[in-house]
């Protein structure tokens, strides 16, 4: 699997681990005669909708688990939850390990439009620290395209955002200001991709805005 489809994915697929375990010691049996151990029924909801949604994410690559991701999970049950969970778990070790065969890219597109799209879809869906990486990966591949058109590309053999960026500077296509405030916008993403406690949505939402104004920009 590509890299930077991992990037993308297993972070949804950690947050919604700890969001299940999390979810798990709200266990409580209801006082109805022969009723199974319960969880709290709004974060179930919400659980079971995301489950659904990372179906849509996944697209081919989550073959799979269509089927198991997709059915209704309505009925609050914490075994059910339990198994969910394990799911998720498997899911994420496959990536991990490289073991999907059939892997492709999940945004499927073709123009920077496209991938910007993307990101804010999954930021509206909760997934901020996805939508930061794919963000980030927005931005890099147009800074690139600029210093290939302006004769500026850096001669690293795996150059990267900030090298793009310096590059941009230094051969002055960009001033200072544009250079400082696209180091703090890889910060952004940089924490995203590495999964930073520390970053918050608002950060993110803040990186997502800013985007187009690069892509217009520079």
């Amino acid at each position: 699997m590509k890299t930077h489809t991992k990037d993308i994915i297993l972070p949804i697929i950690e947050e919604m681990i700890q969001e299940g375990e999390k979810l798990k010691t709200t266990r409580f049996i209801p006082d109805a005669l022969g009723a199974p151990v319960c969880v709290e029924l709004q974060g179930y909801g919400k659980f079971a909708g995301r489950l659904k949604s990372l179906a849509f994410i996944l697209g081919e690559l989550g073959q799979p688990w269509k089927e198991e991701l997709t059915k209704d999970h309505g009925i609050n049950r914490h075994s059910t939850l339990v198994g969910l969970i394990g799911l998720l778990e498997a899911i994420k070790n496959d990536i991990e390990n490289d073991h999907l065969i059939r892997a492709e890219n999940i945004i499927r597109a073709e123009t920077l439009t496209d991938l910007f799209e993307q990101a804010e879809y999954l930021l509206e869906q909760g997934y901020f620290l996805a939508a930061g990486v794919l963000a980030r990966a927005v931005i890099e591949e147009h800074l690139r395209k600029r210093c290939d058109e302006l004769g500026c590309i850096p001669s690293k053999s795996k150059p990267t955002l900030n090298d793009f960026n310096q590059a941009l500077y230094s051969s002055k296509n960009i001033d200072k200001i544009a250079m400082k405030n696209i180091d703090s916008l890889a910060a952004v993403g940089n924490d995203a991709a590495h999964n930073n406690p520390s970053l918050k949505q608002d950060d993110v939402e803040r990186f997502v805005r800013e985007v187009p104004n690069i892509l217009q920009k520079i």
